[in-house]
């Protein structure tokens, strides 16, 4: 009885195993119903044969960054290119208006195994990825699409506090990244800053009644979230309320929505 469940277990693994290899129904044109990702960091795994084009699609938000990884397990020097589209462009041409970041070489390093691109979104809507093959061979790959966006779900300058925020940047290569706060209490807009955090290096922002990177005056109080052109996890943050003498120091989060992982 022992040998047989066992047989059926290696019988169940190859057929797993084979299942994986046959992959999804991938799209070969962005016209009508495209392969759908989810930007979770979720990975998609599957083959792609020679001359050969798939099509992958995800929603984006503005002001939300998203990073793009393909790569592959088992073949060293992944052939593949890509193209990603923002939504006001035909994707039935090579011609693409976004602007990529490319970062196959920062930490953690893809090099030969794949590619990474990282971008802000300009827009609200779907974004396509045009996958090619044209190495002369089927080759196995990994598709992943992580939003990288951190959230801080409070900031105040109420009683004279100041919120103090820290980016600390845990790759090789300079990261760029946008800041924005949106007022709450009272109802307000929203004020972006852009700043860079250099490889293994850290900056400080302040938002304040007055004299911080961003001034909105006292008694206010609202949301932050952190949008940034680096692989998942290049930047971890933190946040503090502050009163005036800094004899009080209160933690607030400052976090990715989904594991980065």
């Amino acid at each position: 009885m022992i040998k047989h469940r066992t047989s059926w277990s290696v019988l169940f693994g190859c057929v797993v195993s084979l299942s994986i290899l046959a992959g999804a129904s991938e799209s070969t044109t962005c016209a009508g119903t495209v392969s759908r990702l989810v930007p979770d960091g979720r990975i998609v795994r599957s083959s792609i044969p020679d001359a050969t084009t798939f099509f992958w699609q995800f929603d984006g938000f503005a002001g939300k960054s998203y990073s793009i990884e393909l790569t592959s397990e088992v073949d060293n020097g992944f052939p593949a290119t890509i193209i990603v589209y923002n939504t006001v462009d035909d994707c039935t041409t090579l011609t693409s208006t976004l602007t990529l970041n490319v970062n196959t070489g920062t930490d953690p390093v893809l090099l030969s195994t794949g590619l990474r691109r990282t971008f802000i979104a300009p827009n609200n809507g779907s974004y396509i990825i045009r996958m090619t093959n044209t190495s002369g061979a089927a080759h196995l790959y990994n598709l992943r699409v992580t939003d990288t966006t951190l959230y801080n779900p409070r900031w105040s300058t109420y009683s004279g506090f100041i919120t103090q925020w820290g980016f600390r940047n845990t790759t090789n290569t300079a990261v760029n990244v946008t800041l924005t706060a949106t007022r709450v209490l009272p109802p307000g807009a929203s004020t972006p800053i852009t700043f860079a955090v250099p490889a293994h290096g850290e900056v400080f922002k302040l938002i304040a009644a007055s004299g911080g990177d961003i001034n909105v005056g006292a008694n206010q109080a609202g949301y932050a979230e952190a949008a940034h052109d680096g692989p998942p996890g290049a930047i971890a943050a933190d946040a503090y309320f502050i009163n005036a003498n800094a004899t009080v120091i209160v933690p607030s989060p400052f976090e990715p929505r989904n594991s980065v992982h």
